[in-house]
């Protein structure tokens, strides 16, 4: 993949590709957890990985994404929740994924009511993520135009994922997860 996406858009340093990735902040066990992962398959795929910390704050986030705009590196992946600060973020950046953190009462609220009215409720809920890019900002930040033609086709592959839900599913090790996977 990695030769497919420079002989796509060649690194901008004419060496090797550069990703940045700006953490929600570096001392939280998840976002640890992340910034390993995500260290472990950049360095497996070759690229360069410049971090750098948001520390929880919008403001910061936002000075971290104008820094890695100013290096000119190939890609940014910036894990940061103040919603305010999306919008101008994704100034610099092809895209973006939303987690709407404003709209996790819309889930959590429901789902203690169904427990507190005795009702089944579901043992997991997937929340709702976006890929946010200039083509489409407008539609979830209204305050903000949209840009140019989207140029990736994000039609979620609905068959293969209900077939690795079924792979995941069968796996004898993964008996005591079975509830939390969903069925679709």
């Amino acid at each position: 993949m990695t030769a497919a996406a420079i002989a796509n858009a060649p690194p901008n340093n004419d060496k090797r590709l550069v990703i940045g990735f700006a953490n929600l902040q570096r001392d939280i066990s998840f976002a640890i957890k992340v910034e390993e992962s995500i260290e472990r398959n950049a360095e497996a795929a070759g690229v360069e990985l410049l971090i750098a910390d948001n520390r929880l704050d919008g403001p910061t986030a936002l000075a971290n994404a104008e820094s890695f705009a100013r290096r000119r590196i190939d890609f940014a992946i910036e894990f940061q929740t103040d919603v305010n600060f999306g919008p101008p973020i994704m100034r610099h950046f092809v895209a973006s994924v939303a987690y709407f953190p404003e709209r996790y009462g819309n889930y959590l609220v429901p789902l203690c009511l169904m427990r507190l009215a005795g009702r089944d409720a579901p043992p997991a809920m997937a929340v709702e993520h976006a890929m946010i890019t200039p083509a489409n900002i407008c539609e979830y930040y209204p305050a903000h135009p949209c840009r140019g033609e989207p140029d990736i086709d994000y039609a979620f592959p609905q068959q293969a994922f209900v077939a690795h839900l079924q792979g995941l599913a069968d796996r004898p090790e993964l008996d005591d997860y079975r509830q939390l996977i969903p069925a679709r």
